[in-house]
């Protein structure tokens, strides 16, 4: 823990009196599931993932986890939101509900996810004020899109369409865009693909949640903050985008012209933002996005 945290044992973690452990506990999902159903609301349904959790691990001490003496008990929460219609439908939140959402709930700013370069549809997560959460018992929120999990990496690794690969029109970038394109035009097109939202929140905190939880994804639902589009026009869509960049891409790098470089890296840019949020992105690029007017372009749509 102490290389891990780069801290000085001695003089940073003295003040705990003795050895401490932390754990995280991941890929739990699978044994926490349950539905919404007529007969089972979603307190009901919430009360019945936190006892199938507890069947699951019975060999944690839960009584001993939930006494705040012996350390904070933090549980993740998150409510998948799927549209009860016949047809396949891709469920896209909206920037402008998260934000005002987050900001009434006294968030920090947080980490906007735009999708595919759309202004309005997106991801949003952040985490509250360290003072504001010792009150509410919330750390964090996290707002996505289910869509995204048809080209999501095990390890959530971002690697496609790096700059350097496209610069020299590696063999690789083009069978990763040709396998990208084929998922798209594959079994998603068939599938219902909702949002999630996520929380974050103490081990106390959860017992009252049992009792809200509901209401309170109710009133979110009523205030509709999710684009339903049918997942064979989203898919198809990203699949097209994604192949007309290739190609834009190849004739880029058959003339080699003199800002082939800043042509790489901006076609970069926009392949990843197809299946993504790009992440680390260069100051050259940054500037000539600013210089081609992006942000007012993409504000249109």
């Amino acid at each position: 823990i102490q290389d891990r945290a780069g801290v000085d044992g001695f003089n940073d973690l003295d003040h705990f009196g003795s050895s401490f452990f932390v754990f995280e506990v991941k890929g739990s999902q699978k044994h926490t599931k349950n539905l919404e159903t007529p007969e089972q609301d979603f307190n009901q349904s919430l009360s019945q993932s936190i006892r199938d959790f507890r069947a699951q691990f019975s060999c944690l001490d839960w009584e001993y986890m939930e006494d705040r003496t012996n350390g904070e008990l933090l549980c993740d929460v998150g409510v998948t939101i799927n549209a009860q219609y016949p047809e396949p439908l891709v469920g896209l939140w909206r920037l402008d509900w998260l934000e005002g959402s987050y900001g009434k709930a006294g968030y920090q700013s947080g980490e906007i996810h735009h999708l595919n370069t759309l202004s309005y549809y997106g991801a949003l997560a952040a985490e509250q004020p360290a003072e504001r959460a010792q009150r509410s018992h919330v750390q964090y929120r996290c707002s996505y899109n289910l869509a995204y999990e048809v080209v999501r990496s095990n390890d959530n690794s971002r690697n496609l369409f790096l700059e350097k690969d496209l610069y020299n029109l590696d063999k690789a970038f083009l069978k990763d865009s040709k396998k990208v394109q084929e998922l798209y035009r594959g079994d998603p097109k068939d599938q219902h693909y909702g949002v999630r939202d996520e929380y974050r929140i103490s081990g106390s905190a959860l017992r009252h949640l049992e009792e809200f939880i509901d209401p309170m994804t109710k009133a979110i639902l009523a205030d509709s903050p999710i684009l339903w589009i049918r997942s064979s026009t989203w898919f198809e869509f990203l699949a097209r985008r994604l192949g007309e960049l290739t190609q834009i891409q190849e004739l880029i790098f058959e003339a080699q012209l003199p800002n082939h470089g800043i042509l790489s890296g901006l076609m970069s840019y926009l392949m990843q933002s197809v299946v993504s949020t790009p992440t680390m992105v260069n100051s050259y690029v940054r500037e000539s996005l600013a210089l081609l007017n992006f942000k007012a372009s993409a504000d249109r749509h």
